[in-house]
């Protein structure tokens, strides 16, 4: 028997509203990068393992066309199983330039094909999560009977039973 704890679900489904929410707000920058955004050439500085050992933090310094420099960082997860970039190596992003910390680097986009599947996902995953939260909340073996019965006791000697509801 599966049991599912309603509260860890509940905590769950707000995670991945949030995850949500933050796959929009990318949408979002997406689409205003492509509209006003700026291009921007740099090249990654360092390349380093986090604590863990498991992802790889690649720090880059973008050059703008201001003549400032960005300083940013990404974690690339499960580095083990990919080529990672070297020092040196070209970083290319579109910035805004009233706010260049609002970037993107080039290939990182998310558009609309990449939304909507990882909506689809998220949206799958809820659904499988409420529905097995539904489920271990349901009492093993009690199911109402088919046809439900009144009980009505007797009344002492002399009283009236009320005729309405309360």
């Amino acid at each position: 028997m599966l049991l599912i704890d309603p509260m860890m679900v509940v905590i769950f489904v707000v995670g991945l509203f949030g995850v949500l929410v933050w796959l929009l707000l990318q949408r979002d920058l997406t689409l205003k990068l492509q509209e006003e955004g700026l291009h921007a050439h740099g090249e990654v500085v360092h390349v380093g393992w986090d604590s863990d050992r498991e992802n790889l933090i690649v720090k880059y310094v973008l050059h703008l066309q201001d003549g400032s420099d960005l300083h940013d960082q990404y974690t690339l997860q499960n580095a083990r199983q990919k080529v990672p970039p070297a020092v040196g190596d070209a970083v290319e992003a579109l910035y805004l330039p009233h706010k260049p910390r609002r970037h993107q680097r080039v290939g990182e986009e998310i558009g609309t094909g990449r939304l909507l599947f990882r909506l689809g996902a998220l949206v799958l995953l809820m659904v499988v999560l409420v529905a097995l939260a539904l489920i271990s909340a349901r009492p093993r073996g009690a199911s109402p009977p088919a046809k439900l019965r009144t009980y009505e006791a007797p009344l002492p000697t002399g009283e009236k039973r009320q005729q309405s509801e309360y």
